[in-house]
């Protein structure tokens, strides 16, 4: 992997966020009978597809709340920001960062729940045995706009030390590892499951801040403005997909792995670690935050200064739509 491919990668997820705002023709959300259509964005690697939508799918929670979904998978929450911004989406399920910067460069997009905590883990080679050994260590990162990258600002603020950032698709920081072009991968799983069994490589953490938000479930102002009613359908489809996966994880962990043709064994450690898909909806208000508060101070949120952050989190969040959603 060449500097120019680094640095190609990282001016491409910049980009990506840079185009928020720019005026399309698309059209999303679309009645058809007595279901409403949503396009909806995930990242590719993420399991979002293989186990959260797939069991949503099987089990018909969509079309049991008058929904119907269009899905497309994406390398970067960037990439699903610009297509949220310019209506080409209806739902993303995408990072708190990249959410975060689509609000604070004036898109009009609503955080509405979370969908994923956690699943920030950090691996290194078997040869480093703690955060201080990373110091001067290249480690991956899905990319500028992720939460993982995000969380690797925050580990070496907070513990001392500092990396060169790699960036490049979640699905391919493995093969950079395994080509000894990194030391260490901070990205979701089963990224950081897979490369644990296949490479000299251990987690040095499950995740970076047990319990802080990483994806959640972002809207586009349009559909929330017109479609409200579909927006707490939504979550409620989603509730009802979380609590099958928890109580039936062996058998989505084995559709998943017959999806993707990861070892289930595999697939069920990076999802035990980061217990995902089967932790609350509500937003943990605190990590948010803290988030915000990393991105400010790293100039991830154009605009927003740190004294007007709980004003710019009003905007961001309305959880107005997860309550009903419980009623």
């Amino acid at each position: 992997m060449t500097t120019i491919f680094r640095t190609r990668l990282a001016i491409l997820a910049a980009a990506a966020l840079t185009l928020i705002g720019m005026p399309t023709l698309s059209v999303c959300a679309e009645t058809s009978g007595d279901m409403l259509k949503l396009k909806l964005g995930y990242n590719i690697g993420s399991l979002n597809r293989e186990v959260f939508l797939e069991t949503a799918f099987r089990q018909g929670y969509f079309k049991k709340h008058g929904l119907e979904i269009e899905d497309k998978g994406y390398s970067v929450g960037g990439q699903i920001i610009q297509d949220l911004v310019g209506q080409n989406l209806d739902v993303g399920l995408v990072g708190i960062s990249p959410s975060l910067t689509g609000v604070a460069r004036g898109g009009d997009i609503v955080i509405v729940s979370s969908q994923v905590k956690n699943t920030t883990p950090l691996i290194a080679r078997n040869s480093i045995k703690t955060l201080k050994e990373l110091d001067g260590k290249k480690i991956g990162t899905p990319g500028i706009s992720s939460i993982q990258e995000t969380m690797l600002l925050y580990l070496e603020k907070q513990n001392g030390f500092k990396t060169t950032h790699v960036y490049g698709k979640a699905t391919e920081l493995v093969n950079y590892m395994e080509k000894g072009e990194i030391d260490g991968i901070l990205a979701w799983e089963p990224v950081a499951s897979q490369a644990v069994a296949k490479l000299d490589a251990h987690y040095l953490l499950n995740t970076t801040i047990e319990g802080a938000e990483a994806s959640m479930v972002t809207m586009s102002g349009k559909m929330l403005r017109e479609h409200p009613k579909e927006v707490v359908a939504f979550l409620k489809a989603a509730r009802d997909t979380q609590r099958y996966i928890a109580a039936h994880m062996d058998e989505v962990i084995g559709i998943a792995a017959e999806k993707t043709g990861i070892p289930a064994d595999v697939i069920k450690n990076g999802m035990t670690r980061s217990k995902l898909f089967v932790l609350p909806q509500t937003i943990n208000m605190e990590s948010v935050r803290l988030v915000a508060e990393i991105d400010i101070a790293n100039g991830k949120l154009p605009g927003v200064k740190a004294a007007d952050l709980d004003q710019f989190l009003r905007k961001a969040i309305d959880e107005s739509f997860l309550k009903k959603s419980m009623n």
